[in-house]
């Protein structure tokens, strides 16, 4: 699991490979971007074995320093717990994108749509309430509350904050921060090969020969479960670059898939109204991004420049 979470001046995309007539499209390392990230997540003391409000009326903003509405762009919370790992490590591991499944003992969750704040004990894990008086203490590990939204293009991370229960706290509440300045990002998109494909298909893309994702993390792509093609009209690559969070927000128009396992078919993506992908032109510019929904993330961990 990673919050995803270089600015380089002058670089110019090596030539794409001419299209397969087959369509198959096989991506490898060099297709893929380049992401340098700092998280920086504040602590919040508060009261152990207390059952805390938890408030997210402040959050006013995404990672990606877009506006949100908390109660209508925030849809679930996660409580997760880190049981070997300090929040600096939490910090510096989500930081160079190494932090995986295996660092997370457990997390919990609650629906948040149309709310600003609910209790600790309304989170759940399959239907079981979180236990304050069992789970709130400081000998827990490193705790990690997170507001999340879904979009088109996958999971949006919108606030984090760390709780650090103790004795010496008598805080009863928590409110999370809004999002803007808790991730600085910036992209390259311009120094990876791009891949051409075929206008009119077929598209059949298969990630398999990938093993590293956007900050060179490796066993990180098995997690993909979801692609997307993204289309912009009149901005080139290193204007993406410049406006990197705020990616999504700038396309003209977006068609995505779950999938299941490490290639797809391109036909099968559809845009929000659910009309299929029609085919790609030779006047915009065309990103394919692999997202991971079940990751905390502001970015994609697989994303390449199509050539058609």
């Amino acid at each position: 699991m990673s919050l995803v979470l270089l600015m380089l001046v002058g670089c110019v995309p090596e030539t794409a490979s001419e299209a397969d007539p087959s369509g198959e499209i096989l991506l490898a390392d060099e297709n893929n971007f380049w992401l340098e990230a700092t998280v920086s997540i504040s602590s919040v003391a508060v009261a152990e074995r207390t059952d805390l409000t938890v408030d997210w009326s402040s959050v006013t903003s995404d990672l990606r320093c877009q506006a949100v509405e908390p109660a209508l762009d925030v849809q679930a919370l996660w409580l997760v717990r880190f049981p070997t790992l300090s929040e600096a490590e939490v910090e510096g591991r989500l930081s160079e994108g190494e932090l995986y499944s295996s660092d997370i003992g457990v997390f919990f969750e609650v629906e948040a749509l149309g709310r600003t704040s609910v209790m600790l004990s309304e989170f759940e894990l399959f239907g079981l309430p979180y236990d304050v008086e069992e789970e709130l203490t400081e000998e827990e590990g490193t705790l990690l509350l997170v507001a999340i939204s879904e979009s088109a293009g996958g999971l949006v991370t919108r606030s984090a904050v760390f709780l650090a229960p103790g004795a010496a706290s008598e805080a009863s509440s928590v409110e999370l921060p809004a999002g803007c300045g808790v991730l600085e990002a910036s992209a390259d998109l311009r120094s990876l090969t791009p891949v051409d494909v075929l206008p009119d298909g077929p598209w059949l893309v298969s990630w398999e020969a990938a093993t590293t994702d956007c900050r060179g993390a490796v066993n990180t792509l098995p997690g993909v479960d979801s692609v997307a093609i993204v289309r912009f009209d009149d901005w080139t690559l290193g204007e993406l670059e410049a406006d990197f969070l705020a990616l999504e927000g700038s396309a003209a128009e977006l068609w995505t898939a779950d999938i299941d396992g490490a290639e797809a078919d391109l036909s099968l993506l559809v845009d929000g109204s659910g009309e299929p992908f029609p085919g790609f032109s030779d006047d915009a510019t065309w990103l394919l991004a692999l997202r991971c929904s079940t990751c905390i993330t502001a970015a994609p961990l697989f994303l390449t420049v199509l050539v058609p």
